[in-house]
């Protein structure tokens, strides 16, 4: 049946919470060393945006509403 809108809510936050907290992990610890060895340094927000990036890109698209809307019946309680 799933979770009671509260525990709901709280269960996505604290999913949300672990997710970007593994992204900002995802940051270089050292920013100057791939400079120093001949690499490229990849700033924290390019690093952050490439991950979301690929999050993103796996969502299936959005739902079109008004189509489903349409073929639905009459919405009674």
């Amino acid at each position: 049946y799933g979770l009671h809108s509260n525990a709901e809510i709280d269960f996505l936050t604290t999913t949300s919470e672990a997710l970007f907290k593994t992204v900002l992990e995802l940051q270089p610890r050292d920013a100057g060393a791939g400079a120093a060895e001949g690499g490229s340094v990849t700033t924290r927000e390019e690093k952050i945006k490439s991950v979301l990036d690929d999050i993103t890109g796996r969502l299936p698209d959005d739902f079109n509403m008004t189509e489903l809307f349409a073929k639905t019946e009459e919405k009674t309680p």
